[in-house]
């Protein structure tokens, strides 16, 4: 657990924890349950019961070894409450012992004269001892993380006493006198042997005289085999983020990522809400119902749930949308017709007939207006014709203007004809409002209404029959003008 890369990893585990916290009974919605007065109770009762830093120790403990064992050292009353809350102690693990004859036993100490302390079998979910275990039985900790880890933190730490011996073997270098040949006295073994003393005692700023002829050197290790260990540490690194977490993206993240910030991200999903289901289930078991026992004679012990939907991403979103929009515009450009129902749930289906679809385009060119030749765009050229010729003489001067007051109308029909088609659901929503009993009864009705009474096909239609119009006008404009001019 001190190592700096395991802590963070725990720490990182336990951020799944903050994740948006709610309590419901069994068999219960969230709606259902708001109201129970055990889960408001509970909503205040549980930060005090499992406060930040025993649950941090709680979360490394299963992160770790796939176990966790507590001991409820006695309730206290919440003066603040008047209810009674239980005083949970977090034990090591290193004080369990499994026995086939015996069962699950904690030895602890004592003032007995026994140097081995006591040993006391216990039954967790009795009301004094709590065991967490991410399996069925307690043969899980054999498959814990932390003996799959263990071999990357030993090669860390191998690492880090390697580099340091090596930096003070070769970085601090090697006292050496050498002869530097003729001329120089010729030393005798013992001479030497003192020299080599003398230079081995000498202090840090310390001064030697050597023989005639002999001269002083370091001599130090120019190979960079400090690049070994580093990568051996980050080696070792990126083995403990993996085994704790399922993901390294919080270490390996190099530029802005969302997801380098993002709880959902940096645990692996599965793991996340395997920890957050097995504190859910096993807290419900072996605390919670005795809470509730404590004080309320009818309570039903709540279960914890976390919420771990992740967070939408908008930009992800924007860009699929901009990528269906160019798509339907290649299908509309291609005159292929569209299912609409089939297009909002994602799924592209052509259609032989024209119920129901996206209106495709009419693109045979005309050599004159350069607008389609089917039935639909000579209905519609000929209504924004008689739109505009139908002006009174004197009121436009010219094509331009008249096509500008076709918009304008084609604008207040379209104000028009929307108003009446969102009437019903505006006097819907109304209603709703005064008949609700609280905000989620009125969002409630609202989105039934919504989804009942305006479907988006209504005014998508509208909407697109007025753009067509509007762009027709403008190209008949265009054309009178030339006529014209």
């Amino acid at each position: 657990m001190p190592d700096d890369r395991v802590s963070k990893c725990l720490e990182t585990l336990y951020s799944a924890t903050t994740l948006p916290l709610t309590f419901l009974l069994p068999g219960k919605d969230s709606k259902e349950s708001a109201n129970d007065p055990c889960v408001q109770a509970l909503d205040g009762d549980w930060w005090k019961m499992l406060p930040e830093q025993k649950f941090r120790t709680v979360v490394a403990w299963i992160g770790l070894a796939n176990a966790c064992l507590c001991h409820i050292d006695g309730w206290e009353l919440d003066e603040e409450t008047g209810r009674r809350i239980p005083v949970i102690t977090v034990w090591s693990l290193r004080h369990l012992r499994a026995d086939q004859q015996k069962g699950l036993t904690v030895r602890y100490a004592s003032n007995s004269t026994d140097s081995w302390g006591v040993e006391e079998q216990i039954v967790p979910g009795d009301g004094n001892w709590v065991l967490l275990l991410a399996g069925d039985s307690w043969k899980c900790i054999a498959q814990a993380r932390g003996h799959q880890v263990a071999m990357f933190w030993l090669l860390k730490q191998y690492a880090i006493v390697d580099w340091a011996l090596s930096s003070e073997r070769h970085g601090g270098g090697i006292n050496v006198a050498r002869s530097t040949g003729e001329g120089a006295d010729k030393l005798k073994k013992p001479e030497r042997i003192a020299l080599a003393n003398d230079m081995a005692a000498m202090a840090r700023n310390g001064n030697l005289v050597l023989p005639h002829g002999w001269i002083y050197e370091l001599v130090t290790d120019d190979a960079n085999s400090y690049t070994t260990f580093e990568a051996q540490i980050k080696v070792a690194d990126s083995g403990n983020v993996i085994g704790i977490l399922g993901t390294n993206l919080t270490t390996e993240v190099t530029g802005g990522s969302r997801a380098a910030a993002s709880v959902h991200e940096s645990v692996d999903a599965g793991r996340m809400r395997g920890l957050l289901e097995l504190l859910a289930t096993g807290f419900r078991q072996q605390v919670l119902v005795y809470w509730a026992r404590y004080n309320g004679a009818a309570w039903i012990a709540p279960y914890s749930k976390w919420d771990t939907t992740p967070p939408t991403d908008k930009k992800g979103q924007s860009e699929a949308r901009k990528a269906d929009a160019e798509a339907l515009l290649k299908y509309r450009e291609a005159d292929l017709q569209l299912n609409q129902k089939a297009w909002v749930e994602g799924r592209v289906e052509l259609l032989k007939t024209a119920t129901d679809e996206f209106p495709a385009f009419e693109r045979a060119a005309s050599p004159t207006t350069g607008l389609g030749t089917g039935a639909a765009a000579k209905a519609a050229l000929a209504r924004a014709r008689a739109r505009s010729e139908a002006r009174p003489e004197g009121e436009v001067s010219d094509a331009l203007s008249r096509g500008k007051a076709y918009v304008d109308d084609v604008e207040d029909s379209l104000r028009g004809s929307a108003a009446k088609t969102l009437a019903p659901t505006l006097a819907g929503i109304l209603s709703a409002i005064e008949d609700s009993e609280d905000f989620d009864d009125a969002k409630a009705r609202m989105f039934a209404l919504y989804k009942e009474e305006l479907p988006p096909s209504k005014l998508l239609k509208l909407t697109e029959a007025a753009l067509i119009m509007t762009q027709l006008a403008g190209r008949e404009s265009i054309e009178q003008e030339l006529e014209e001019d």
